[in-house]
Formats: structure tokens, sequence, C-alpha cells
């Protein structure tokens, strides 16, 4: 049972999450350096993810799966590993503009 909300206009499907999986993906999101810059105070503020369902992986599934799924392939092959967006601009540039404005509300409304 999926639960819709609208986020900077934009409705967005979050799926339930086992806690495992929640608390995966929270630190999948906390290490590549989404929490400085989310939309969610909280999260900016303890420079972790602290969504109780990963709101950012959720709204931003597929490109992060396109950066993640690379990584994960080069470690596997023992390749080089590519470079992260490490700046809010290059993060932009990755997400299309699907990224909520820093002054989002920290609250998501029903869609």
């Amino acid at each position: 049972m999926c639960k819709k909300v609208l986020i900077k206009g934009e409705e967005v499907e979050l799926r339930p999450m086992e806690p495992e999986a929640a608390d995966l993906f929270r630190r999948l999101c906390t290490e590549i350096g989404l929490p400085e810059y989310c939309p969610f105070k909280a999260c900016r503020r303890t420079r972790r993810c602290a969504t109780a369902q990963v709101i950012c992986y959720q709204i931003l599934r597929e490109e992060l799966n396109a950066v993640v799924l690379p990584a994960l392939r080069a470690r596997l092959d023992g390749t080089p590993m590519p470079d992260w967006p490490n700046t809010g601009e290059a993060w932009d540039k990755l997400l299309n503009g699907r990224w909520p404005a820093p002054a989002a509300p920290d609250k998501v409304e029903p869609g």
C-alpha cells in the first residue's frame, strides 16, 4: 500500500519500508552526503538522514540508483570508483530540478 504526498507540487508515492531497509537507505543517504542539502531541517541539523520513511531516497529513487549502482559495480569489479556529486550545484544538475528548494516546509502535504 503506497501513500501519495505532494512535494514541491509533484505527487510522490511513498512505499512502506521494513525497518531494516529504512535503516540501510538512511545510511546510504547519509553516506553520500544528502543531509547537507536536504530540504528537511532535521536532516541538515543532525547531518544525517532523519526521516522515518527516508523521503529523499523515495523521491529520488531512480536518480540515486543511477549514482549508487555504478559505484557498487566498480567496487565488485575492482575498477575505479566514479566521482560523487559533492556540491549543491552538482546534485541539482544530477537530479534535474527535482530536489526541493531548501526553503521548502519540513512537512509533506497529503496527496
